[in-house]
């Protein structure tokens, strides 16, 4: 369990990381979308399906959030 909280810390943490050369000021979803668009830009520079990928990790995401669930979080 500690584990698990440690691991979603640590993805949190990267998340952050990863959307600080976008933030300005208090908005806090226009950061994500302009991450996203880059995201696909460079999925599809490199030929890369951005569509599966953000389907597959949503599912893990959905997995995670039921998993937590049924542990009582």
């Amino acid at each position: 369990m500690a584990a698990e909280r440690t691991a979603k810390k640590r993805r949190c943490k990267r998340a952050k990381h990863a959307l600080k050369p976008y933030r300005d000021g208090d908005d806090r979803q226009s950061p994500v979308i302009d991450l996203l668009a880059d995201l696909q830009h460079d999925c599809t520079a490199k030929g890369v399906d951005f569509e599966m990928a953000l389907r597959v990790a949503t599912n893990h995401f959905c997995d995670e959030q039921a998993e937590e669930a049924r542990r009582g979080r």
